[in-house]
């Protein structure tokens, strides 16, 4: 992805954010990811010699990056593309997410993941379990209470720093988010760009709605909708990608 930045754009300057590489990036708090990326974004504007700049983010990370631009009013971004972020939440141990999930977790059918990825100890060393929605109308409760991430940055609890992480993301001049179809490892896959089962009583009614069914664009919880509204904000969605070929496959931006 880099080196594709760079030929496109010679003389650009540019930075591979190392705030967690590898697996470490799974089995850490979340919430303690999000303050090493933030003091990393500032080392590097440092290291570069720089005062504004953009942000492209894959993954996790795109969920990740949003959070920054809200909770960080200091932020200098002028434009923010996700790439397969997580953003509406997970509800699924998939791939690499299965793997290296704690093994009380892989054990039990999603609809009872609830009753442990909550808890403190997953919260605190499983990533995953930060932006966890379990869409379950028994168990929507213990997931605004006691998820500690997701609900913050999507609107699902309320909080004090609500206006002001609204007002910090519209401090952005464009915003993309990516999604596809036929990703293996978000659940749902297009939760990249804010699709989300809507609320039921049971797995076997799960239903996928488009963000237009959901509060975080109806309340415009951190500025969706204002900006899809006034054209500073697309979302794309294609029909067969893998989730990492947003990193390498280079016709998915012909």
């Amino acid at each position: 992805m880099v080196e594709r930045i760079k030929k496109e754009n010679p003389g650009l300057k540019t930075y591979q954010a190392k705030y967690y590489e590898n697996t470490k990036s799974i089995l850490s708090k979340i919430n303690d990811q999000l303050v090493v990326l933030a003091a990393e974004i500032e080392e590097a504007k440092t290291k570069l010699g720089i005062k504004e700049h953009n942000l492209v983010c894959h993954s996790m990370g795109g969920l990740l990056c949003r959070a920054y631009l809200m909770a960080y009013g200091n932020h200098t971004v002028n434009r923010y593309i996700s790439l397969a972020g997580v953003h509406a939440g997970q509800f699924g141990l998939t791939g690499q997410v299965e793997k290296y999930a704690p093994a009380i977790l892989t054990n039990l059918a999603r609809e009872n993941i609830y009753r442990f990825i909550y808890k403190a100890p997953i919260q605190d060393h499983f990533s995953v379990a930060g932006f966890w929605k379990d869409p379950l109308i028994n168990h929507t409760t213990i997931y605004k209470e006691e998820c500690d991430f997701l609900p913050i940055y999507n609107g699902d609890k309320q909080h004090a720093n609500a206006a002001a992480y609204k007002k910090n993301f519209l401090k952005l001049k464009k915003v993309v988010f990516n999604g596809c179809k036929t990703d293996e490892i978000l659940e749902p896959p297009l939760t990249a760009v804010f699709s989300y089962y809507a609320p039921t009583d049971a797995v076997s009614k799960l239903t996928v709605t488009d963000y237009t069914h959901h509060d975080i664009y109806n309340k415009d919880v951190f500025g969706l909708k204002t900006m899809l509204e006034d054209k500073r904000a697309s979302m794309n969605v294609i029909d067969v990608c893998g989730h990492t070929e947003w990193l390498f496959r280079e016709d998915l931006y012909t």
